[in-house]
C-alpha cells in the first residue's frame, strides 16, 4: 500500500494497529527477531518515510497495540521517530484489565497518538512512574496517561461473574455436557504432569492470569484454571481432577473477562467453532474494556 493510495482510498481519520506480537514476545522459546523477522514488514512499512510521513491526508488519531515486549525494540524507535517526523504527539502505556477493576493480568503495550494542532487533554511529568490508580505510564518525558478518576469510571466489571458463574449447555470438543466441571475438568494427565505450575482460582479469587491462544493445550503460562472452593492439592495421589473440581474456563467465561458480547461464544459455537478455535480467537484478542477505555481517552483531544 502506498501513501497515495491510503489518501485517497481511505482518508481515515483514526487508525487502530493491532501488528503481529511475534517478533517482540519474550517468553522462554521466543527468538524475538525485532525487525528481522517476516511478520513486523507490516508495520514497518506504514512508519517507513515513504508512507506516513509523506501522506498528505494522514490519520489525525491512531493507536496501536503490541506486548510489552515491543517497548525499546527497533521497531518501537522507527515507529516513535515516524510518528514525530509526521507531526504527531505520542503518549505510550503499559495498561493490564486489572487497572480498571476487572479481575484479569493482560498487560499490554498502547500507543495513542494525535496529530497537531491536536493535543491530548493532559500533560504530567511521566518520570515520577504509575499515577495512583491510574495507567502505568510509558511516555516521552512530559507525557502521561490520565487516570481512571480522571477520564470516569471504569468498566462495569461483569468478568467477576465468569469466575463465579459456570456456564451451562457447554461443550468440549463437540462432548456436550450440562456441567462445565465435567465438560472442561483437567484430564488426569494434565493434572499429574502440570499440577504444581497451574495457577489455580476459585469463585471467590479477584484475579487470573492471561489467557493465551495455547489454553487448555499448553498449561505452561497459557491461563488460569478453575477451582472450586474446597479443592485440596491431589499430592502424589492424582484422582480425576473432575472429582477434585478443577476445570478450565468456558470459552464464554474467558469472553465475559475479554469483555467481548455476552453471546460471542454462542455465536462462535454456531458458525461451527469448536471449544479450542474459539480459545485461540479470545487469546490472540485483546481487552475490550481496555481498548474502549483508551479509545476514550484518545477522543478527548481536540
Amino acid at each position: 500500500v502506498t501513501a497515495s493510495q491510503l489518501d485517497e482510498q481511505l482518508a481515515a481519520d483514526l487508525w487502530l494497529l493491532t501488528p503481529p506480537c511475534q517478533p517482540y514476545t519474550t517468553t522462554s522459546n521466543a527468538r524475538r527477531r525485532d525487525t528481522a523477522d517476516p511478520r513486523a514488514a507490516s508495520l514497518l512499512h506504514l512508519m517507513s518515510p515513504a508512507v506516513l510521513p509523506a501522506m498528505q491526508r494522514p490519520p489525525t488519531r491512531l493507536m496501536m497495540e503490541n506486548v510489552p515486549g515491543f517497548v525499546g525494540s527497533d521497531s518501537h524507535k522507527m515507529m516513535v521517530a515516524a510518528l514525530g517526523t509526521a507531526g504527531y504527539e505520542l503518549q505510550e502505556f503499559i495498561v493490564s484489565p486489572h487497572q480498571l477493576g476487572v479481575p484479569y493480568s493482560r498487560p499490554r503495550y498502547f500507543a495513542l497518538a494525535v496529530r497537531r494542532p491536536l493535543s491530548f487533554p493532559r500533560q504530567y511529568d511521566c518520570s515520577r512512574g504509575p499515577l495512583g490508580q491510574g495507567m502505568e505510564c510509558r511516555t516521552r518525558p512530559g507525557r502521561s496517561p490520565a487516570t481512571s478518576e480522571e477520564v470516569g469510571a471504569g468498566p462495569a466489571a461483569d468478568a467477576e461473574a465468569a469466575i463465579a458463574t459456570a456456564a451451562a449447555g457447554a461443550t468440549k470438543d463437540g462432548v456436550s455436557s450440562s456441567d462445565p466441571w465435567v465438560a472442561y475438568a483437567v484430564s488426569a494427565a494434565q493434572l499429574a504432569r502440570f499440577w504444581r505450575v497451574l495457577d489455580v482460582v476459585t469463585p471467590s479469587s479477584t484475579y487470573c492470569n492471561c489467557f493465551t491462544k495455547h489454553y487448555t493445550d499448553n498449561l505452561l503460562a497459557a491461563g488460569s484454571v478453575l477451582a472450586s472452593e474446597d479443592f485440596a492439592e491431589p499430592g502424589e495421589a492424582h484422582a480425576e481432577a473432575v472429582v477434585l473440581g478443577l476445570r478450565f474456563f468456558s470459552p464464554d467465561e474467558v469472553a465475559a473477562i475479554h469483555g467481548v458480547r455476552a453471546d460471542w461464544a454462542a455465536r462462535a459455537r454456531a458458525a461451527g467453532l469448536q471449544p479450542r478455535q474459539q480459545y485461540a480467537l479470545l487469546g490472540n484478542g485483546l481487552s475490550v474494556d481496555v481498548a474502549s477505555y483508551l479509545l476514550t481517552y484518545l477522543l478527548q483531544a481536540q
